[in-house]
């Protein structure tokens, strides 16, 4: 059985950042990795958007982590990653906002 893609939406440029990265690690200590497949998008405190290979860690900021964004089209759900200038298309089945504070639990994302 394939497992579900779900996309974990963390960070932002609230006040909450911390909290939020928190609840993240919360969230990946405690995914069953045998039915989810976890896709970590963190934003950093600027605004920037980036797919997390390794996870919600300390140093996900600087760490290994690539540009992406939620795709805009609807015929293409999902996230878009950019590798080496081109952008891989990563189907995701579902996304869970795991924000704190203004532009996150206000659903204005």
């Amino acid at each position: 059985m394939d497992r579900l893609k779900v996309g974990i939406v963390f960070g932002g440029c609230s006040e909450e950042h911390p909290i939020s990265v928190k609840s993240a690690q919360e969230v990946a200590q405690h995914l069953d990795v045998e039915k989810y497949e976890p896709f970590y998008i963190g934003i950093t405190k600027r605004g920037a958007w980036k797919l997390c290979d390794g996870g919600p860690d300390a140093r996900w900021e600087n760490g290994r982590c690539r540009p992406a964004v939620l795709s805009p089209d609807r015929s293409m759900r999902g996230l878009l990653a950019l590798e080496h200038g081109r952008y891989e298309t990563i189907g995701l089945d579902v996304v869970l906002p795991v924000l704190h504070g203004k532009l996150g639990e206000d659903g204005a994302m």
